[in-house]
């Protein structure tokens, strides 16, 4: 069994309790990352649907900032250059160049992510549903990054997560897009 940064499995099976707080933290952020992204693709105009959307959203951030620190606690004992040298290596496994630059667009994920929150509570976004142009790009980027760790560069169920991810967000545009069909034919 591979887990995140070279986690030891246990002879009995088991996994460290830091392997543990990093694999849950980050399975539970992207259920809750893709299943409010599908739920604003499928969101009505509800202000309570929205509410809830928006604090699912908050959440997620919340456990992806835990999976981070929980990361650079028990794998890389807060060093950036640790970090750095992990994720070179892996990206030389995966596509066989060694690249630690993929940290880097991890914090502008974190950034973008924060901004967006902060401009779903203070109001610069009215409902989380509303999709201007930046918006649309922002958020773009986040399931592009999402993808990558999870379906690109992770195995086992935190791969799983991520495919189920991809799978759940094109099954929501397809009936967003089928819903908007039948509406437009039916006002023709």
């Amino acid at each position: 069994m591979m887990l995140p940064f070279g986690a030891d499995v246990q002879i009995d099976g088991s996994i460290s309790m830091g392997a543990f707080i990093t694999l849950w933290t980050i399975r539970l952020s992207l259920l809750l990352f893709f299943g409010t992204i599908a739920g604003w693709i499928l969101a009505g105009r509800s202000r309570l649907e929205s509410w809830r959307l928006k604090v699912c959203w908050t959440l997620g951030f919340v456990l992806f900032i835990a999976h981070v620190c929980a990361a650079f606690h028990f794998y890389h004992h807060w060093s950036h250059s640790a970090a750095l040298l992990d994720t070179a290596t892996k990206t030389r496994k995966v596509i066989g160049i060694e690249f630690g630059g993929g940290l880097y667009f991890n914090y502008l994920f974190i950034v973008i992510w924060l901004l967006d929150l902060i401009g779903l509570w203070i109001g610069l976004v009215k409902l989380p549903t509303q999709m201007n142009s930046f918006r649309f790009l922002w958020i773009g980027y986040l399931v592009f990054i999402a993808i990558n760790s999870t379906a690109v560069f992770e195995v086992g169920w935190t791969r799983v997560a991520g495919i189920t991810g991809i799978v759940l967000l094109v099954g929501a545009t397809v009936i967003r897009f089928r819903r908007l069909r039948e509406e437009w034919l039916g006002k023709r």
